[in-house]
């Protein structure tokens, strides 16, 4: 059986969003396509409002991103990739 999704070109793309938790990103997996950015719900600390998830679904791997303003130009600063157990939220919301 053959199911059409429909979607609304007129309007806005919304980004995905998750929970800024190491076990709702351990769980998350994309099996094809390109790479996808992934937005956080609730992120705890203020200095991590541009905070995003690039996941590659050909590596398979997850990697943390910054999206930051200086002088009236946006930069993206690679923090480090995810590794459940080892580098997670709590790295990131205390990072010494």
């Amino acid at each position: 059986m053959k199911v059409d999704i429909k979607s609304n070109e007129s309007g806005p793309m919304v980004a995905p969003e998750l929970s800024f938790q190491d076990k709702d990103i351990h769980k998350l997996s994309i099996k094809e396509g390109k790479r996808k950015d992934i937005k956080f719900k609730d992120t705890n600390v203020s200095y991590l409002t541009g905070l995003v998830l690039r996941c590659f679904p050909l590596r398979q791997k997850k990697s943390f991103y910054l999206k930051y303003k200086y002088k009236g130009k946006s930069s993206w600063l690679k923090l480090n990739e995810f590794v459940y157990g080892h580098y997670g939220t709590l790295k990131l919301t205390f990072p010494y």
